[in-house]
Formats: structure tokens, C-alpha cells, sequence
């Protein structure tokens, strides 16, 4: 057969040439390859956008931490632990670093709210002793001095009793005492006023029993104040000073014993008003409960005797008595005792205008101040019967600035006093002793 001619759909073949040939298993690495990088990029993206808002929250508690917000710290911890998401981030490293500052951003709100804790313990109230009630109270350096009375029954049923000053056991340092007043704590002992039986033609005295128990001796005669509430002693390092009866007047007697030293004469009606006394190192001060012919008043004399008394203020109800030697301070009750009328006063002890520290008080009571501020209780909130759970306890700075309620829910608070460290008060109801850190 001859040679016949290539079918006419028949090309060639050609030679390939030099190029790169893409085959389709490459086309597909090359896609997989950039949905790869975008992914990534995503992925990082979504990573700072996580770690950003972690961030917000971890500022967030940071800021409450300081500003002592530990709740909402808290909750902007656990808010940033939960965006973060520790186990779900893609940057196992950033993962770590970032666990690791939360963690001890943690720590550091647990530690400042176990320190936040422990100081507000310190400053909460401690309940250090309790007696039928409270009508009179004092301290030294290691005790505290209370008068135990019966409330609805006085007569030769009150105790003296001491109470360590972080609460404890209590020791009787005298029994079958009448209508005690004045309980006054020093060196060389404690005393008290007593109601004599009229009766029997006994006076008033004041007795003494030495810190430690014993004996109780009588000191000297006196005169209660007509006020149940009354204190008609007061004692500073060398000498006790009191309303005496005999003389007619305020006299002292040096804390060792020795003879009496008339001060100040009193009328007969004054006699029986005085309600407070106060002692510093040049005057002697005391208030008067008012009536019909005593105008309440606080007076004052000099401890050297033989000058007439100066009155420095007026008052309605006198509630307590304290001086720091510059100023006298008092609480009012004003014309009502129950309703919120009542003031905390202040007059300087050379004489002067008087200044209004607090006002609005409800049944003011007994006061105290130290070098730095001026304590006083209100029986009432203002809102309830004395007798109820509605008194508190206050500090306030000497010109009647920053107020602090001390505590609350106190039942009739009516004794205070102070030392270095606390602030020590007594309820006539109930019979609760407390101190709180000052």
C-alpha cells in the first residue's frame, strides 16, 4: 500500500517549552497556603482584640483595687480571666504572660482585702464586760472601774466592779452600795460617792477601795447631786476633788490623804445642783443642773481658791463635762431630752464666746475629749425611746469637724471616757460595756 495522508484532526505534537508548568495538586498547596496566612491574620486579630478587652478589665480592677472597691475588682478580675480565656488563645505565649499578670493582680486584691478586713476589725466595737446597768465608769492604765446598779432599784444593791481591759473575768470591789455617783479611777484607788440614809441622820460620803480589793474606807463628806445622773468627784494626779457638804463648797484632798482644802463656796440650792466637775492644771470646772433659783450653768474657779466663781456658759440640761485646759466642752440636752434638740458645746477656759460644735442631738450624754478630738453619746437616734437600741457613740475634731459614728445600735450609752489607744462607754440599758479602737 501506498503512503496515504494523516487524518485531518490529527495535530502535531509539540515540544514543550522552558516555562513553569502549574499542575492542579500545586494550585491547590498555593490556595491552602494563603487561606492559611489569612486565617492566621484573623486569628491574630481576634487574639488582640481579646487581649485589648482582657486588658480593660484587668485596668478596670486595678482601679477598683485602689480605690478599696475589692467586690467590683473582683468581678473585673474574673470578667478578664473569663475574656481572656487562657486555654483558647492561639499565642501560648501571650497565653502565659498574661495568666500570670492576672494571677497577681488576684493575690494582690486578696491580700488588701484580708488587710482591709483585719483594720476594719480592729476598728469595729468590742464588747468588754456586761452588768445589770451601767452608772458609772472609769479607768487606769490596766482596768476598767464600772458601777453595777439596778436600774429600777438603787437602794443598797449597787457593786463596783473591774473588768480587764480586753474583757475578761470581773473582780467586786464593794457590794450593798446606795445611789452611786462620781466613780473616780487613780493610783491610789477608786472612788465613789454614795447617798447616805437620811433616814438615820448618815451623810453622803465618798469611799475608797484600793485597785487590787480590799478594804473600802470612807474619805469625806459630801453632796450627791439631785440629778440621778450626777458626779460630784473628780481626781487628776495629786488630788481628789469634790462637793463637800461640810465645807459648803468644792474642796480637795490630796490622793494620799491629808486635810481637806476649800476651793470654791457654794450656795445651799448650788450645793445639791452641781452635776459634772472637771479638773486641768489651773481651774477647777463644774456644772449646774438647772431650777427654780440655779440657772444652768458651767462655772469655774481656780484651783489656788479665794476667787469668786465665773460663770462661762448657760445651759438647759447639762449632760457631761470635759476640758482639755483650753477649752470646756459639754453636751446639752436641751429643753427636751428625748427629741433631737440637744447640742455639744465648747467655751475657752479663760472665757469667751460660746462655739456650737454639734447640734440636732438626741439626748446628748456623757462627753470626753483627748489632744486630738471630743467623744460624746446620744441616747437616742432621735427617732425612739431613750431605753431602745437607737444611741451611738461619736468622735468629732475639736472645732466640730469630721464626725465619725464610732458605733450604733447602742442602748442608751451614757458614760464615756478615754485613753491612748480607746475609746471606752457604758449603757445605762442593758448593761454593755465597750471600747473601740479611737
Amino acid at each position: 500500500m501506498g503512503d496515504q495522508p494523516p487524518p485531518t484532526n490529527h495535530r502535531p505534537r509539540r515540544r514543550p517549552s522552558r516555562g513553569v508548568v502549574i499542575g492542579a495538586g500545586s494550585v491547590i498547596l498555593v490556595g491552602l497556603a494563603v487561606t492559611a496566612g489569612v486565617i492566621h491574620s484573623r486569628a491574630r486579630d481576634e487574639l488582640n482584640a481579646k487581649l485589648a478587652v482582657c486588658h480593660d478589665w484587668e485596668k478596670t480592677a486595678a482601679d477598683r483595687l485602689d480605690a478599696a472597691n475589692f467586690s467590683t475588682a473582683r468581678g473585673a478580675l474574673i470578667s478578664a480571666q473569663s475574656t481572656c480565656g487562657y486555654a483558647e488563645l492561639d499565642d501560648r505565649e501571650a497565653s502565659a504572660l498574661e495568666e500570670k499578670k492576672l494571677l497577681g493582680l488576684e493575690r494582690s486584691i486578696t491580700e488588701k482585702e484580708k488587710a482591709a478586713t483585719a483594720a476594719a476589725s480592729a476598728m469595729a466595737p468590742v464588747l468588754v464586760g456586761q452588768v445589770r446597768s451601767v452608772g458609772g465608769l472609769a479607768i487606769d492604765a490596766s482596768s476598767i472601774y464600772v458601777a453595777d446598779v439596778d436600774e429600777n432599784d438603787d437602794n443598797l444593791k449597787a457593786s463596783i466592779v473591774r473588768i480587764p481591759h480586753g474583757g475578761g473575768a470581773s473582780v467586786v470591789l464593794a457590794t450593798k452600795q446606795r445611789t452611786v455617783q462620781g466613780l473616780t479611777a487613780t493610783a491610789a484607788g477608786i472612788f465613789w460617792a454614795i447617798e447616805g440614809d437620811h433616814d438615820a441622820n448618815k451623810p453622803d460620803m465618798i469611799l475608797m477601795a484600793p485597785v487590787a480589793g480590799g478594804k473600802v474606807v470612807p474619805v469625806a463628806e459630801t453632796q450627791v447631786s439631785s440629778s440621778d445622773d450626777g458626779s460630784p468627784l473628780v481626781a487628776d494626779g495629786a488630788f481628789l476633788y469634790y462637793v463637800s457638804s461640810t465645807a459648803r463648797g468644792i474642796s480637795r484632798v490630796p490622793l494620799t490623804g491629808g486635810k481637806p482644802t476649800k476651793i470654791a463656796d457654794l450656795d445651799p440650792e448650788s450645793l445639791v445642783s452641781v452635776m459634772r466637775l472637771a479638773v486641768d492644771g489651773n481651774n477647777i470646772y463644774w456644772g449646774l443642773h438647772g431650777g427654780s433659783t440655779v440657772v444652768g450653768s458651767i462655772m469655774m474657779a481656780p484651783l489656788v481658791g479665794g476667787k469668786t466663781p465665773v460663770q462661762l456658759a448657760t445651759v438647759d440640761q447639762l449632760g457631761g463635762l470635759a476640758t482639755d485646759g483650753v477649752n470646756v466642752y459639754w453636751t446639752d440636752k436641751g429643753e427636751n431630752a428625748v427629741r433631737a434638740v440637744g447640742t455639744l458645746k465648747r467655751v475657752p477656759t479663760t472665757g469667751g464666746p460660746t462655739v456650737t460644735l454639734a447640734s440636732g442631738l438626741p439626748g446628748p450624754r456623757g462627753v470626753a475629749v483627748d489632744d486630738r478630738a471630743v467623744y460624746w453619746a446620744n441616747n437616742s437616734d432621735g427617732s425612739t425611746a431613750m431605753a431602745t437600741r437607737g444611741g451611738a457613740v461619736f468622735r468629732a475634731a475639736k472645732d466640730g469637724t469630721k464626725v465619725t459614728v464610732m458605733a450604733r445600735d447602742q442602748s442608751n450609752p451614757s458614760y464615756v471616757t478615754v485613753d491612748a489607744t480607746y475609746l471606752y462607754w457604758g449603757n445605762s440599758t442593758g448593761g454593755m460595756v465597750w471600747r473601740v479602737a479611737k
